[in-house]
């Protein structure tokens, strides 16, 4: 998987890239949402669909507790590892937009969810993700950009001067299981460090301010774009 810089990734950051004629108004915010849960906390489709309003910033924390342990989503069981994720500044901006705009739900209600405030599907979110690249825009799918945020934390394992990251950090980070005699097999790494180290390597903790406020407008419904999307 190929690296995806931030200029790369910045029209599915954008509401504007995903207001069609058969989508406009707050479910638009959903889309670059996504896109930043993928890339900024490396999730994959079937976490984000099963993320519950629980698992985002709990007590307040800027953190993405993803404790989706024994759920079963689409016939699917998750095996993820748990894991709590810091959230990059911008992937904050982006959820939080998208929550404004969506009717208030209970902590055990999904986070990603449809107009109407159903459970999202996999195949509604990978769509909509879609909907930049079929702008003529660089090509990426949902899942490149969870692929993504794993090769950002893949650093050269030498020695003179380079960060190398512990054993068993980069199985946390993606969810996968830490190797045997890994100290992080039960246990969370303390965020600030983890801060540290993602933000000098994970493109979503180098946003600059051309990203901001400005973006999270709702833009004028494209009447003459017939991309559809499902909810």
């Amino acid at each position: 998987m190929a690296h995806i810089t931030l200029d790369e990734a910045r029209p599915y950051l954008q509401v504007a890239s995903y207001v069609t004629k058969t989508s406009d108004g707050p479910i638009t915010r959903r889309g670059p949402a996504v896109v930043a849960l993928a890339f900024g906390c490396g999730l994959h489709p079937i976490e984000i669909v099963g993320l519950q309003r629980r698992h985002w910033r709990p007590k307040g924390e800027d953190i993405l507790d993803v404790d989706l342990g024994g759920m079963t989503i689409e016939g699917a069981s998750i095996r993820t590892q748990h894991r709590r994720l810091p959230i990059p500044p911008h992937t904050r901006t982006l959820v939080d937009a998208y929550l404004d705009g969506m009717p208030e739900i209970g902590a055990e209600d999904p986070l990603i969810r449809t107009g109407d405030g159903r459970r999202a599907t996999r195949r509604s979110l990978v769509a909509q993700s879609e909907i930049p690249n079929r702008r003529g825009g660089p090509t990426f799918t949902l899942p490149e950009f969870a692929a993504a945020f794993a090769t950002s934390l893949t650093l050269p394992s030498v020695d003179d001067g380079v960060e190398r990251l512990e054993p068993g950090l980069y199985e946390y980070l993606i969810g996968a299981k830490p190797r045997d005699g890994s100290r992080w097999t039960g246990t969370h790494p303390p965020p600030g460090a983890l801060r540290r180290f993602l933000a000098k390597h994970v493109e979503m903790w180098k946003v600059d301010r051309s990203f901001w406020r400005p973006n999270l407008r709702l833009p004028t419904q494209n009447q003459d774009d017939p991309i559809k999307v499902v909810s």
